[in-house]
């Protein structure tokens, strides 16, 4: 109701007819986001009518929202579009660009060793051996966790594995001798409802469980929640081989990927490795 009252009657019950409008072709959540980025600027111009809107006014606001709200660009760029489309419906002749961004080749919440480590120390002080495993199987295959997760008993003692990967493709994993030692440590712990190494009480863990484990000993550790899912020690594997001078297209091969490109995006460094490079120069 505060909206309501803020904007006014008029204008709400426009804002009402444009989601109404586009209710047929996006979710729920895109269109919750939608209401809420045109009420609040709306709400930044007050009882300014909507069809004397000016390029400088879209200015202002974006000045607005990066200097005075301190928003990311991404943000940002998502409430353009939400005014954009806004404005198409009500015929209001106004090109909103978005903000420019240069690309860059890196990313922000990738694992570090030393994060891996933190959460496996967590995960040890916490007695939780079947996440040990998990994590150290995730660590040194770089399989998804779909993919960990299909692994059997009979499997503890093989060399390579053959699991099937995305797009119901399947595919060899090779697995290194100590990850051998780990599972065999690991034996006496796990549950024995299935044939699947890794269970529970119910049997088969499924891919939540996995990501929560990481979550819950990743905040225990104290990284950030952006950078504890199971999808980020692919990455580490994918780079620890690339540090190991392995050939991109070995890599692409131990990985699973059946484009080399895919496997170029996995070895982008973070920002904090750039800054250490940086800095030993």
């Amino acid at each position: 109701m505060l909206w309501y009252n803020e904007i006014g009657d008029e204008k709400m019950n426009k804002v009402d007819k444009f989601i109404k409008f586009i209710s047929e072709d996006k979710g729920k959540n895109t269109i919750r986001a939608y209401k809420t980025d045109i009420k609040q600027f709306l709400d930044y111009f007050k009882n300014k009518d909507i069809h004397t809107y000016t390029k400088q006014d879209i200015e202002n606001y974006k000045e607005y929202l990066l200097k005075r709200q301190k928003l990311k660009i991404i943000s940002i760029n998502r409430k353009l579009i939400a005014i954009h489309e806004f404005f198409e419906f009500y015929q209001i002749a106004i090109k909103i660009k978005l903000i420019k961004t240069q690309m860059q080749n890196f990313l922000n919440n990738i694992l570090t060793s030393s994060d891996i480590e933190k959460i496996i120390k967590e995960a040890k002080k916490a007695n939780d051996i079947r996440a040990i495993t998990l994590f150290y199987t995730l660590r040194y295959t770089g399989m998804r966790i779909s993919e960990a997760l299909q692994l059997k008993i009979t499997d503890i003692n093989k060399d390579a594995v053959v699991i099937v990967g995305k797009g119901e493709k399947s595919r060899k994993v090779f697995i290194p001798k100590k990850l051998h030692t780990i599972w065999h440590m690991y034996i006496p712990y796990r549950v024995k409802k299935t044939n699947y190494l890794f269970t529970g009480q119910r049997g088969k863990i499924v891919s939540s469980t996995g990501y929560k484990m990481v979550q819950k000993y990743g905040k225990m550790a104290d990284i950030k929640k952006e950078k504890c899912h199971p999808h980020n020690f692919r990455h580490f594997f994918c780079l620890a081989l690339a540090k190991k001078n392995v050939q991109l297209q070995d890599i692409s091969a131990l990985a699973g990927h059946s484009d080399i490109n895919t496997s170029k995006l996995y070895l982008r460094k973070s920002q904090e490795e750039l800054l250490d490079i940086i800095n030993d120069i």
